[in-house]
């Protein structure tokens, strides 16, 4: 209202002055105000009343010079003359809003305390509704299964925080819909209460719990310092809920399942695989799901129920058939099932940090997961030397053909799982990304393998007695060295691109990253499967980065896959006066000595032959990673073909472009296609219950604007006004899904 002026301390930024400066404002004489034209000033004298002006004897000093403009304008007054209360002009319905509010006493307590926000509402949100006690109430404490956790967590010092409205509405909310009275019952008669939420008021709140329980680190703490209930006989069950909010009952069935999974080691293949699908009926409970948080889970402390997700995902996958058949049905089912007993290993593995966890789930890995490597590298292996091995050869094959915008990125070792979990990332980033298996060079070593998934490996050949497994270049028979073989992809019009940089999607380029085989080989071979997600996350970066620079299409391809167990690998004895040279999984064997293992001819020279270790056994010791040899783990790989979704960030990016605060309405701009789309106040972002607002308001086109730009204005129910409280502004599609937020302070 740029015609409101307001009775006050001088303060020309908001237009409160003293009464003569007001005089002068309205006088038009106070270069700080100009009454619109059209416009006639408001007067808002807080404190004063109608009787306080007409006393002319008695008028206090600060009022005496605008005493007269009560004949010179209307004073604001009900149908009776007299000076408004809120209930009453809320309620009337000849000259105020005609509202249905309730008369008891404490019902005009409540809406005196809430008076700020109702003000700040909307007409509409008022009409047609009981305002009561608990309507007022509700919206001094618009969140309050947030404040009764804030409360339990916090304890005194959020009491301080409070003023005695704002505290006094929250205990009458305990005691009407908890039976629970903070002042007189305590926190640990809370904390007990919400351990058992037994009842849906308390039910709802541990639920509210349980999905950010990191924002209130000391409620475990308060639960685990009370007695629990563990003389019960349904304590031992995992399957129950009963005990569900006690982390001793956690902590006991954690230590039952490591137990179980550690005396996996006794039983054979099948066995196991059975126990390990029983286990996970009975604590996957324990475990979070889309539909219900667990949270013992989302605090960390139910590693091992959450391993045995993944290997219960192995176990099953497990009972696919990789010993019969053709290579070609092989290939089959290792590409619609097999590949996920070795993701389901490996994510299992990486849930895992303590000592005695790690022994517990290497248990069951070496129970199904070793058996079943060996079974199944055998039978590739016996398959291969009778049929020959499926992987094309130089001679026959041509180079696939690139144009300019197409870019390749080598990922030294990119297993075949690792590569399924890559493409699904990429996806769910707007990238179309189609998948092609392959079969990898034999030996299943870099340099082998980097040459003949290259653009130039048709300018690539093999001679006989090649050191290290290295082909030569055809024109001159030079040895192909990395600095040769990237000098060729120049003389091919390749661009090489380092680490650094991206290019400008002009030609065709070529770049490498080494960062999974680099970790396998490294002294903590172990911690492979930890660090394996954080790897395929900078590839989706690197991905995203060269993409942004311009490059149309991206095809992602590798050398080789991997063998990898938690534990070392079998050893194969290969005397060493046997070999010219030897490898992890592979060696060239002297003229004329006989071997036990397998001889496969090399990917370069069909007249050159290798020794590969049989099933998943190294000719070294100490190795859990290792590749070189006949495996489906080493040598069915996956080439990703990468291509940016054109529409997908015009259609699905939306960005927050500006906020602004007028008491407590916030103004929201945002940039994109926003049709259908609305905004919330939240405490917890992906919390609807959290809402802070009165309700989530639609999205309308800005004024003047393109059709890219939207504005939403919602009033904050702030449930603590003396205190700076961290907010999200959230905005959500049009079923409601979360699209973009931004954390924010009231200002």
């Amino acid at each position: 209202l740029p015609e409101l002026l307001t009775l006050g301390q001088y303060d020309p930024e908001t237009l409160t002055g003293p009464g003569i400066w007001l005089r002068c404002a309205i006088a038009g004489k106070i270069d700080d105000f100009r009454c619109p034209p059209e416009h006639v000033p408001i007067v808002y004298l807080p404190g004063v009343g109608k009787t306080d002006l007409n006393a002319s004897e008695t008028c206090p000093d600060h009022l005496i010079s605008l005493a007269e403009l009560q004949y010179r304008g209307s004073i604001w007054l009900n149908e009776h003359g007299r000076d408004w209360l809120p209930e009453q002009f809320l309620a009337s319905k000849k000259k105020g809003l005609g509202l249905n509010i309730a008369k008891d006493e404490t019902a005009k307590n409540s809406l005196h305390n809430s008076l700020h926000t109702i003000l700040l509402m909307d007409l509409d949100d008022l009409k047609g509704k009981h305002l009561d006690d608990s309507f007022f109430n509700s919206l001094i404490i618009s969140d309050p299964d947030s404040l009764f956790l804030r409360w339990l967590n916090d304890g005194d010092s959020f009491r301080k925080e409070q003023n005695e409205n704002s505290w006094k509405a929250f205990v009458k909310h305990c005691e009407k819909n908890l039976k629970f009275n903070p002042d007189k019952d305590g926190s640990l008669k809370a904390a007990e209460l919400l351990a058992f939420h037994q009842k849906d008021s308390w039910k709802k709140i541990w639920n509210r719990f349980c999905e950010a329980p990191e924002r209130y680190k000391n409620i475990p703490e308060h639960i685990r310092s009370l007695r629990p209930p563990d003389n019960k006989l349904s304590w031992r069950l995992a399957s129950t809920t009963e005990f569900e909010g006690f982390p001793q009952w956690n902590d006991f069935h954690e230590k039952a399942l490591s137990k179980a999974l550690a005396n996996l080691s006794n039983f054979d293949f099948n066995k196991a695989k059975t126990e390990i699908i029983n286990l996970d009926t009975e604590h996957s409970g324990r475990r979070s799901s889309p539909e219900k948080p667990a949270l013992w889970d989302e605090l960390g402390q139910a590693p091992l129920a959450r391993a045995l997700g993944h290997l219960t995902v192995a176990a099953k996958a497990a009972s696919t058939t990789l010993t019969g058949g053709a290579l070609a049905d092989l290939e089959k089912s290792y590409v619609t099932e097999g590949w996920k007993v070795d993701d389901g290993v490996m994510k299992a593995l990486s849930e895992v940090r303590e000592t005695s966890d790690i022994d517990a789930v290497i248990s069951a890995v070496k129970s199904f997961y070793l058996p079943w490597l060996e079974e199944s590298a055998k039978y590739l292996q016996t398959t291969a030397a009778d049929s020959g091995y499926p992987a094309g050869r130089p001679s026959v094959e041509t180079a696939p053909s690139y144009q300019a915008g197409d870019l390749i990125l080598f990922v030294d070792g990119l297993r075949f799982d690792a590569a399924k979990n890559l493409s699904e990332k990429l996806s769910s980033k707007g990238f179309n990304v189609t998948e092609n298996p392959l079969w990898a060079a034999l030996p299943s070593v870099t340099a082998t393998g980097k040459a003949a998934a290259s653009p130039v490996r048709d300018k690539i050949k093999g001679l006989l007695g090649a050191p290290d497994f290295t082909p030569v270049i055809s024109e001159n028979e030079n040895l192909l060295t990395d600095q040769r073989f990237k000098q060729l992809l120049v003389t091919e019009g390749w661009t090489i691109l380092d680490d650094n940089s991206t290019g400008d999607g002009e030609g065709k380029a070529w770049c490498e990253n080494g960062s999974i085989d680099h970790a396998g080989h490294s002294t903590k071979q172990i911690e492979l499967a930890s660090q394996m997600d954080y790897l395929l996350e900078r590839i989706v970066v690197r991905v995203r980065d060269l993409s942004n620079s311009g490059w149309k299409k991206i095809t992602i391809v590798t050398d080789h896959g991997f063998l990898f167990l938690p534990v070392n690998l079998p050893k194969s004895v290969l005397p060493s006066v046997l070999t010219e040279d030897k490898w992890g999984r592979c060696a060239s064997i002297k003229p004329g000595a006989k071997v036990k293992q397998g001889r496969f001819p090399w990917h370069w020279n069909q007249e050159e032959y290798y020794a590969l270790a049989n099933g998943v056994s190294c000719f070294r010791d100490g190795l859990k990673y290792s590749h070189g040899g006949l495996s489906l783990q080493e040598c069915l790989t996956l080439r990703l073909t990468v291509i940016k979704d054109a529409g997908y960030e015009a259609e699905n990016y939306i960005q927050i472009t500006d906020i602004k605060w007028t008491h407590s309405r916030c103004a929201v701009t945002v940039s994109g296609k926003a049709a259908g789309f609305s905004l919330d106040i939240r405490g917890s972002i992906n919390d609807p219950e959290s809402s802070l607002a009165h309700k989530p308001v639609e999205f309308k086109p800005a004024e003047n604007q393109n059709d890219n730009i939207w504005t939403a204005s919602a009033v904050y129910l702030d449930p603590d006004p003396d205190t700076d409280t961290v907010i999200y502004l959230v905005v959500l599609d049009k079923e409601k899904r979360l699209k973009t937020y931004r954390k924010t302070v009231k200002e």
